[in-house]
């Protein structure tokens, strides 16, 4: 078969086959050493020609295959009836913006976005926003107290599941109040029970699935649910407040697998605008210590209770010392203790820095062994932020007592 042939016949295959399967090296080398040199192009007018064709028919069948899925061969065990839906990566999506979340959702799904983050007032919950087969509807207002209540009022927020849906993902902002796990909490406290820790978007986070009707780590209950999955995300915004991403699915178990697999590729492929950065060089941990401990001692400068003075400049440093006064906020010591200071810095899955501060201290016939510790975030901006709920053991360190009128309340 001449040269003009064989690529006449890959033409004809490939529109047979609908796929598309360029002609070998061994053909196309030959058909280079065959184009006319210099001014004679009439034979590499031929040649051209056959081979805009073969371009053509290219595009044309790979743009016939991208919008008709008929011509793909069906699957093992079933007609469009049976079919599994997609994972995401494979369907065609559509981007979308909640807050500080980019969403790659796709497009069959409803998407509805509740304002930006500029509507945030600092309540402890907010409806960013939903996606799914079905809008899910979240209504948030303040709770209205009886007349002789006089405490706190929150604002409660109530979602509809549509029962008819098979999978409604509902977005919230949430504070501390009601079960926020954002930075801070996922740097100082194990995760709670079931939850797995994963990253996302190369930040820390973690997810918890349920089989079932209960929504993990809370009393709500969604009627008719088979499945439940829960992500907790960090808010670049606060170490204290996080995104909750809570999917619902009904259906069989092959189907609320399938549907697993999607909506688990919808989140785990979120990305931060503006991304997590670095707030303290990355590969520099002396210099972020050595940033955390001045931030702290010039705010122990302004108060006559607190003294950071013994913890070394350098990272895995100890040094052994006597005591007047602790490094813990609205604490003081009734007398000093002998104690070791150390200083660790380790970087934590949020772009910051983790600084450990330690008091350990030896028995004697008044007291038992024991240490505690004053754990901080760093952030370039803030100086040092990460006070609240940030010391522990403080409960065994001897003669350390609360001042009157700071810890009250």
């Amino acid at each position: 078969m001449d040269d003009q042939a064989e690529l006449e016949e890959a033409l004809r295959t490939t529109l047979r086959r609908g796929s598309v399967d360029p002609p070998g090296p061994a053909f196309t080398a030959r058909v280079m050493d065959s184009l006319p040199q210099g001014g004679d192009v009439r034979g590499r007018g031929r040649l051209t020609g056959l081979t805009l064709a073969a371009i053509s028919v290219v595009i044309v069948v790979a743009a016939i295959r991208a919008t008709v899925p008929s011509l793909d061969p069906p699957s093992a065990g079933g007609g469009a009836g049976a079919s599994a839906p997609s994972p995401a990566s494979s369907l065609p999506l559509v981007r979308e913006r909640l807050w500080e979340l980019v969403v790659q959702a796709p497009a069959a799904w409803a998407v509805e976005v509740h304002g930006t983050r500029a509507d945030w007032n600092g309540q402890e919950l907010h409806a960013v926003g939903s996606m799914g087969t079905v809008p899910v509807e979240q209504t948030c207002e303040l709770w209205a107290p009886p007349p002789e209540y006089s405490g706190h009022v929150p604002f409660v927020c109530t979602t509809e599941w549509d029962p008819s849906a098979e999978i409604q993902v509902r977005v919230e902002h949430v504070g501390v109040d009601v079960g926020a796990w954002g930075q801070w909490g996922m740097v100082s406290q194990a995760a709670p029970a079931g939850a797995e820790r994963i990253t996302i978007d190369g930040v820390g986070a973690q997810v918890r699935v349920v089989d079932g009707e209960g929504v993990p780590d809370t009393r709500e209950l969604v009627s008719g649910a088979a499945r439940i999955i829960v992500w907790d995300l960090p808010s670049p915004a606060s170490l204290w407040t996080s995104y909750r991403v809570t999917a619902v699915m009904r259906g069989n178990s092959a189907r609320v697998d399938a549907l697993d697999d999607q909506v688990r590729g919808v989140v785990e492929s979120i990305r931060y605008a503006p991304p997590f950065t670095w707030d303290l060089p990355a590969d520099d941990p002396a210099g972020a210590l050595r940033a955390g401990l001045g931030a702290l001692r010039e705010q122990d400068a302004d108060s006559p209770s607190i003294d950071a003075s013994c913890f070394p400049d350098e990272p895995g440093g100890r040094r052994e010392t006597r005591v007047a006064q602790p490094a813990f906020l609205g604490y003081e010591l009734t007398q000093p203790l002998d104690v070791t200071c150390s200083s660790a810095i380790e970087p934590t899955a949020f772009r910051r820095w983790k600084m450990t501060l330690r008091y350990d201290w030896a028995a004697t016939d008044r007291h038992d062994a024991g240490h505690a510790e004053l754990v901080v975030v760093l952030d370039k901006v803030a100086g040092v932020v990460g006070f609240g709920g940030d010391a522990f053991g403080i409960d065994a360190m001897p003669y350390l007592r609360p001042i009157e009128g700071i810890n009250e309340g």
